[in-house]
């Protein structure tokens, strides 16, 4: 754990930034740089700045837009990262517009195969895309978000003072990442990210609707595996 700390104080008006960078060093901060009106862009590179500047502290963010948000260290990896490849941080961190189409266009006959087509399916485990390798979009907002060791951590998508944090796997397909059902049910969001055929052509889910076809989804499974111990 670093003794001293970049942190991000800002607060967000729509598209603009408004805070601080300071330096806390044993609970006293001196200020590095303020900004005002600044996109988010803008704003992530001051905080990069200032962590090469203090190459031995860590990071921190806070929001102060509202009273009883908790202040949110970084992960190493992840402050290594907006440290040393702020354009790769700050990309991994920017929503990227989802159209949704909404007429229905005639379906074409197209062939798919492996995680293609089991993207398709529910079950224990729910398919989300995956891009560079190494980012996936976050089923609680839909932005493109960077996996470290297999833990995809949101900062970006915050529910009741935490990030979303999920357990990804990282599929052979370069397409397509995979997290337990369980996990995403256990985040305290409305609604997640699913653009599945599974989600029947919708781009959202109700949290009470995935709970629902979880329940049936695990109720099937226990009758099918007595039907086969049963034959067995």
């Amino acid at each position: 754990m670093p003794d001293r700390f970049v942190v991000l104080v800002y607060k967000r008006v729509r598209e603009s930034h408004t805070g601080w960078v300071v330096l806390r060093d044993k609970g006293i901060s001196a200020p590095i740089r303020g900004f005002s009106s600044t996109s988010f862009a803008k704003m992530m590179t001051y905080f990069s700045d200032a962590l090469r500047a203090h190459e031995d502290a860590g990071a921190v963010i806070e929001r102060n837009d509202r009273p009883g948000i908790k202040s949110m260290p970084l992960g190493p990896e992840f402050t290594e990262l907006l440290r040393n490849d702020p354009v790769a941080a700050i990309r991994s961190m920017t929503v990227e517009a989802i159209c949704v189409q909404e007429s229905n266009p005639p379906r074409q006959a197209v062939l798919r195969v492996g995680h293609d087509s089991m993207a398709d399916a529910f079950g224990d485990k729910l398919y989300i895309r995956r891009r560079f390798s190494v980012q996936v979009e976050c089923p609680g907002c839909g932005r493109w978000v960077r996996v470290f060791d297999n833990i995809l951590e949101c900062i970006r998508c915050i529910k009741d003072n935490k990030p979303v944090r999920l357990t990804v796997e990282l599929l052979n397909d370069v397409n397509w990442a995979c997290t337990p059902t369980k996990e995403v049910l256990a985040l305290k969001h409305d609604k997640f990210f699913f653009p599945r055929a599974w989600n029947n052509g919708r781009v959202w889910v109700k949290r009470e609707d995935l709970k629902s076809r979880y329940e049936q989804f695990v109720k099937e499974k226990e009758e099918a595996c007595s039907i086969v111990a049963t034959k067995g």
